[in-house]
């Protein structure tokens, strides 16, 4: 579909918006030195494979080269080299932030372990930020087989992201997208994580259900579209606070819930995420008690964490709905700072 939709480029550029407009006196990341890591291969940066793809009209060859993997890795050698030589372009980084929107949280969650071991000795592990904007790898039915069927068409495995301590997952297939930020979290507990979604993400249903359809093809076609699981905005929420309640048994995580259907948040225009509350992309503070401004949220705190903001205006609200906040994850009440 990607192919069919002209979606693909060798020559991604980047987009100086958002949390990467580090020009803008507003950024919480003003005048940081910034690494922009494009993305075309639809493998989330962790690919090491070819797919055999027929398209319409083509002329070019029918293999299709998905190297996630090999474009980031080589993007991190030039990166170490940066700390190297008698007069570095960088020196030990006293803030250090890795943020990824929609595929890059998948990308983020992939690599950090990688990440962080490659580039260690260049930044500080307590002023260490991971941010994962927009998706977080759920599937329709919660269906574990289907996310290691997706990461073995993109060879994962092979590809050499995965930890060492996650590579007995491998054989057997047991490998989950969940196994990738706990590991990080038990190996790194000083780097702090957090991740922003949104309640009911319109793209992260898509996607899922796009992967679960082309999975059941023949099931689809043979029985209907209701013969297999497909995301609802209850099921999604619900399977979403799962994962979340999963890595809210580690110190260094919190989450920022918004009531919405909107895909994505850090790299669209500031003034959008700093109207953004828990209650809606576009609140804006319509009351004290709606939660933190999103922007400020992602300011990176000298002391301590970011707090767990979802707001919810009903304490009877029914489940998995706009104004519900699953009890079991440890929610703080935000207080809203009015514009200037």
């Amino acid at each position: 579909m990607t192919f069919l939709l002209g979606k693909c480029t060798k020559q991604a550029t980047t987009r100086p918006t958002g949390i990467l407009n580090v020009t803008n006196p507003n950024n919480p990341f003003y005048n940081w030195t910034l690494v922009d890591v494009p993305y075309c291969s639809g493998d989330v940066f962790s690919g090491a494979t070819e797919n055999f793809w027929i398209m319409p009209q083509q002329t070019a060859s029918a293999w299709k080269s998905q190297a996630g993997y090999a474009n980031v890795n080589a993007i991190l050698d030039w990166v170490k080299v940066q700390f190297a030589g008698a007069v570095p372009a960088l020196r030990t980084l006293s803030k250090f932030v890795v943020a990824g929107e929609s595929a890059g949280s998948l990308g983020v969650q992939l690599w950090a372990t990688n990440l962080l071991r490659r580039l260690e000795s260049h930044y500080e592990p307590e002023n260490t930020i991971l941010i994962g904007d927009s998706f977080v790898g759920t599937t329709p039915g919660d269906m574990d087989l289907l996310q290691r069927q997706v990461m073995e068409f993109w060879g994962v495995c092979q590809s050499g992201v995965v930890p060492e301590e996650l590579e007995p997952k491998c054989t057997p297939d047991r490998l989950v997208m969940t196994d990738f930020p706990e590991t990080t979290m038990q190996l790194f507990p000083s780097v702090r994580y957090m991740m922003i979604s949104s309640k009911f993400d319109q793209v992260q249903m898509a996607f899922g259900d796009l992967v679960i359809h082309y999975d059941y093809l023949w099931t689809v076609l043979w029985k209907g579209r209701d013969s297999i699981p497909h995301f609802t905005t209850k099921t999604f929420y619900e399977q979403l606070s799962g994962y979340l309640l999963v890595y809210s048994a580690y110190k260094q995580f919190s989450a920022y819930l918004v009531g919405a259907k909107q895909h994505t948040y850090t790299i669209w225009p500031l003034f959008f995420i700093r109207s953004t509350t828990p209650a809606g992309p576009s609140d804006d503070c319509s009351s004290p008690d709606v939660g933190e401004r999103l922007l400020d949220w992602l300011r990176p705190y000298s002391e301590e964490k970011a707090p767990y903001q979802c707001y919810n205006t009903e304490e009877d609200a029914p489940n998995w709905t706009a104004h519900y906040c699953d009890y079991q994850l440890p929610w703080q009440v935000g207080r809203c700072e009015p514009s200037n």
